[in-house]
């Protein structure tokens, strides 16, 4: 089964992330919103791991994402943003 979700990065994310944190980025806290469902989200530029209940799932992290967590972790500003997120499970 393929589940796909709309991840909206909010201002509110970007400004309550923190940079280098593979699980309290601002995208990894936007997955988590959109997943209520996951036990634990970490992710790094290439992969994301989403823990549901009874497995942990891997997903390529989304260009679009990857891209706006460089920028974020780097200092640079990032608006808020969103992207489609597959993962398998």
């Amino acid at each position: 089964m393929v589940i796909e979700r709309t991840v909206r990065v909010t201002a509110g994310h970007l400004a309550r992330g923190k940079r280098g944190s593979c699980s309290a980025c601002a995208v990894a806290l936007a997955v988590a919103d959109a997943f209520p469902e996951a036990c634990a989200v970490s992710m790094c530029a290439a992969n994301l791991l989403v823990t549901l209940i009874r497995q942990t799932v891997l997903a390529a992290t989304p260009r679009r994402a990857a891209d706006a967590m460089r920028a974020f972790d780097a200092g640079y500003p990032v608006e808020p943003f969103e992207f489609l997120l597959r993962i398998a499970a």
